[in-house]
């Protein structure tokens, strides 16, 4: 084993790049969100969803990281602490959310935006993601509200059947998405509220999550293997970088094809491709996380990019207040529009965050697990 793959946390307790991958999921998806806002210079991108893909790299980092927490806490007191676990993640999640929201709602109140109340509340209790129709400013909301969904069913499954069989149910759910999102959207007309949720209901989603998790679940065991050390140390590991993207965006090719090889596009979108692009984007997080000294891992683990990493939860929640395609307000409007994104997600995380994982620790500390 070389010197500079490394298997598993920093003496610090930090896993190495795993700031940077989230810094580049949300990069991605700020561009995304960008694209078409007044006075923007990029309109369109029409061979990828780079906000899709942002969000699908924090799926699949959120099941890696999640089930790492438990796996560890297994094998530390033979248990998970499910009300510990529980606690932690309200304390994590839900105030900068409801922050948000509660800044929503004021707004609504005294007549700068308006939002029906509906929304909000959908947003709230984290089912928004089975919400046809929705404000452009809480649709970000649906995937927390898949994480939600996952955090509240996977620890159970896996303290009810261990780490070691829980692997099963992460590879039923890998099996079973791309069959629940090929049924959903062969379904007969009529039930375009059904074909809807495919890309944002849990059970068309959870698979990106799933695949982290099942990482998370197998990775040691894969690392003791020197095929596949061989493999993750190769330079042919990016080759995944152009399979998984375009395994990802193979409904986007239908400009060039006709109607019908289209259709097939779409459908091998839904069956394999995105599949693919979950088993890439999980690859590639365990190479930079063994190799962080190469040159992709440095790049992930600069201090600007690992800031904005730190930063991406607090940005991901306000950046659907100011990067509104749909709207001419001068806050919604290049380059102000990034700013406040900023300056609010700042806030938040100083205000919000900070003190509530402050509070976290103070609280749960007997019960931290050692690994993040």
């Amino acid at each position: 084993m070389s010197v500079r793959d490394r298997p598993g946390p920093s003496p610090a307790g930090r896993i190495p790049s795993l700031d940077g991958v989230r810094a580049v999921a949300i990069a991605l998806l700020l561009v995304s969100h960008l694209i078409g806002t007044g006075a923007f210079p990029v309109t369109s991108t029409p061979l990828l969803d780079l906000g899709a893909l942002g969000v699908r790299i924090f799926f699949v980092l959120s099941g890696l990281l999640i089930t790492s927490l438990l796996v560890a806490e297994e094998r530390r007191t033979g248990r998970v602490d499910l009300p510990a676990f529980y606690a932690r993640r309200t304390l994590r999640i839900f105030p900068a959310f409801y922050a948000y929201l509660v800044a929503l709602a004021l707004l609504t109140v005294i007549g700068l935006i308006a939002i029906p109340g509906t929304d909000l509340l959908r947003a709230a209790s984290y089912t928004i993601n089975y919400s046809a129709a929705h404000d452009w400013r809480v649709g970000h909301a649906w995937s927390l509200a898949v994480e939600e969904q996952f955090y509240l069913t996977w620890p159970l499954l896996i303290a009810w059947l261990g780490s070691r069989r829980a692997e099963i149910g992460a590879l039923v759910a890998i099996a079973s998405a791309p069959m629940a999102r090929v049924v959903l959207m062969a379904l007969p007309d009529g039930t375009s509220v059904l074909q809807s949720h495919v890309g944002h209901s849990f059970e068309t989603v959870v698979d990106a999550i799933a695949t982290g998790a099942l990482l998370a679940l197998v990775r040691e065991r894969l690392w003791a293997r020197a095929a596949f050390r061989r493999m993750l140390g190769s330079p042919a590991v990016w080759m995944l970088v152009p399979v998984g993207l375009a395994a990802g965006s193979l409904p986007y090719w239908d400009a060039w094809v006709t109607p019908r090889t289209a259709w097939l596009l779409t459908g091998l979108h839904a069956a394999v491709g995105l599949t693919v692009l979950n088993v890439s984007i999980a690859l590639l997080i365990e190479r930079v996380v063994r190799r962080p000294d190469d040159l992709v891992g440095r790049a992930l683990n600069l201090r600007p990019v690992a800031w904005l990493g730190t930063l991406s939860y607090s940005v991901y929640i306000w950046q659907q207040l100011f990067l509104d395609r749909r709207s001419d307000a001068w806050a919604t409007r290049f380059p102000q529009n990034l700013l406040l994104v900023f300056a609010a997600a700042l806030l938040s995380y100083h205000l919000v965050e900070q003190p509530m994982l402050r509070l976290r620790d103070r609280l749960l500390r007997p019960h931290a697990p050692k690994t993040p």
